[in-house]
């Protein structure tokens, strides 16, 4: 084989490489996410992914859950907690449709009633019964958790909210506010 058909078929194998690793490239960025739309919130370093159809979503704040950092149910000492809802816009008042609901404790709510006693779900949870909630992110200031009987209604979009707040994707993500 002569020198220019070996430098040829050189520069053919690098051609064919360099465009191949191009259309990988082209292939992989070009496919959309399954959750485009996103919901951030700066106040608490929170970012929550949602499909396509939640593209017109509400955001609504309420005080949601009850502490009591005494465990005496001193009405004196009891705290109400944050929680974030967001509503697809689907939603009527004729035909409700589920809300993702994102209870925000601060660390020492969800770590410790006091210094001394380990949180107790009872005494820091949104009244829907002795069960855990569930963590679903954090950052170095706030512990963000589903409620745990959030799904009871089984509303419809049940599924896809189960989907979105439980599902592979790590939809619910915390970052750093600092």
């Amino acid at each position: 084989m002569s020198k220019v058909k070996k430098i040829s078929f050189a520069v053919s194998i690098m051609c064919i490489f360099v465009f191949s690793i191009f259309a990988v490239f082209i292939h992989f960025s070009s496919k959309t996410s399954l959750y485009p739309v996103v919901y951030l919130n700066n106040d608490f370093g929170l970012k929550v992914k949602l499909p396509t159809d939640w593209k017109n979503y509400t955001v609504s704040y309420k005080k949601a859950w009850i502490g009591d950092p005494t465990g005496i149910l001193d009405e004196k000492q009891i705290n109400l907690g944050n929680q974030i809802v967001l509503r697809s816009p689907k939603w009527t008042k004729s035909k409700p449709t589920q809300d993702i609901l994102i209870n925000i404790y601060n660390i020492r709510e969800w770590m410790h009633s006091t210094p001394d006693v380990s949180l107790d779900v009872f005494r820091y949870n949104n009244n829907q019964g002795p069960v855990a909630n569930t963590e679903t992110a954090r950052n170095s200031e706030y512990v963000f958790s589903v409620p745990s009987r959030f799904d009871i209604n089984e509303l419809d979009g049940v599924k896809e909210v189960q989907k979105i707040v439980f599902g592979n994707n790590r939809n619910i993500t915390a970052f750093s506010i600092n």
